[in-house]
């Protein structure tokens, strides 16, 4: 790993001195968490094809402030990745000539695409994040009534219900995309619209739609491509090379999480000596809730991984209520947003504790469950010590035979 680093490292800075432009500033402000661990964050574009890495910086201890230069052709994505602490691809809708500003916390340490508000700039971010958490919430619903489906036992008329449900909330989210195609200022937003649309809509009716948006936005690009139907040229020998950059970035995190999860959480079989802390201050051990399955589901509501893992538990809860129990342990450092988001995502019927103090910081025994604070996590705990090892053993032998 500190092969590949070190040869990263002396491979950017001739990469972006080969950029001899840029049109985008982004300016960062990063929290302890992030810069207390020397690595190097980047920000590079997809464009059709085409990747490529823009700038990098070094992070250290000693600054907090850091500034990164980009060249944007037009509207589009601009994703900026942390090697070791921090996120992993998060997005920003930009245009030329943009100064865009952010702060970036121990709450982004998250893989996969995330998205954030900025604290200046980006004349469409906010209708781009808007989008993602709209359409979000449409597929949130639609699985939820998915799962419950699945119930054993669900009647014909139940049934025909969620089936209506589902169907309604599909119609809703493309009418929701239509719409946005069809009105939005954001020639980015209009063209991620109709790679939505095109499986949705006729020929014809598809067709339309993009006549229609060439004539609003005809010197967009990719809206020029989609109405010509010109696909984008193969990927140059030079995005290759960040292509395989950005992946080693990608595979050296996954695998630095999962040596941490090896050596420093617990694993099958150990003993949880945990004591939770509820909403009103009071302590509760985990051994209070001996005779029941107890999945211990640690969360935050900034966690959009989190938030859609929810749905499921709460219907594990409701099919299974007198032999299981979730303590879904927050580690929000804001008490107020913490209880905010419970209600927000129906959360209400889990059992819900705070994993850090009054000063929002972890607390001692919550350190081994966390680990390198990368979430959700969750353990399912037996009802006795070994009965669910026990269990699973047997389970296990049923299968193979």
């Amino acid at each position: 790993m500190k092969k590949f680093f070190l040869s990263a490292l002396l491979l950017l800075p001739a990469i972006c001195m080969a950029q001899s432009s840029h049109n985008v500033t982004l300016t960062m402000h990063v929290s302890p968490y992030i810069n207390e661990v020397e690595q190097t964050a980047y920000v590079y574009t997809l464009l059709g094809n085409e990747y490529n890495i823009c700038d990098s910086v070094s992070i250290t201890p000693e600054k907090s402030t850091y500034t990164l230069q980009a060249y944007v052709p037009y509207e589009n994505e601009l994703i900026l990745m942390f090697s070791k602490r921090g996120p992993l691809h998060m997005v920003f809708l930009v245009s030329s000539k943009d100064k865009v500003e952010v702060e970036i916390t121990e709450e982004d340490n998250l893989l996969g695409m995330t998205y954030k508000k900025l604290i200046k700039g980006g004349k469409h971010h906010q209708a781009f994040l808007d989008f993602w958490q709209t359409s979000g919430r449409y597929n949130e619903q639609r699985m939820l009534w998915e799962d419950s489906l699945s119930l054993y036992g669900i009647s014909e008329e139940k049934m025909a219900q969620l089936n209506f449900q589902i169907n309604r909330c599909r119609t809703e989210k493309l009418e929701y995309v239509r719409d946005i195609a069809r009105h939005s200022t954001s020639p980015y937003l209009v063209d991620l619209s109709h790679s939505l649309l095109v499986r949705q809509f006729g020929k014809d009716e598809y067709r339309e739609l993009v006549k229609y948006n060439y004539k609003r936005f005809p010197s967009y690009p990719p809206i020029q491509r989609s109405f010509l139907g010109q696909p984008w040229p193969n990927a140059s020998a030079q995005s290759k090379v960040y292509r395989k950059i950005i992946k080693r970035v990608e595979s050296s995190r996954v695998s630095v999480i999962s040596h941490v999860q090896k050596n420093d959480t617990l694993a099958v079989g150990d003993t949880m000596h945990v004591t939770l802390t509820d909403s009103l201050g009071q302590s509760h051990p985990v051994s209070s809730f001996k005779g029941k399955y107890v999945l211990v589901e640690i969360w935050a509501s900034w966690c959009i991984p989190c938030i859609q893992a929810m749905p499921n538990i709460v219907l594990a809860q409701r099919m299974f209520q007198n032999d299981f129990v979730c303590c879904a342990v927050s580690i929000d450092k804001d008490d107020k947003i913490w209880r905010q988001s419970i209600p927000k995502h129906r959360l209400e019927t889990l059992h819900h504790y705070k994993g850090t103090d009054t000063q929002g910081v972890l607390r001692e025994d919550m350190k081994k469950l966390v680990a390198d604070g990368s979430i959700p996590r969750n353990y399912l705990l037996d009802r006795e010590d070994d009965d669910l090892i026990k269990k699973l053993e047997e389970l296990t032998r049923e299968g193979a035979q």
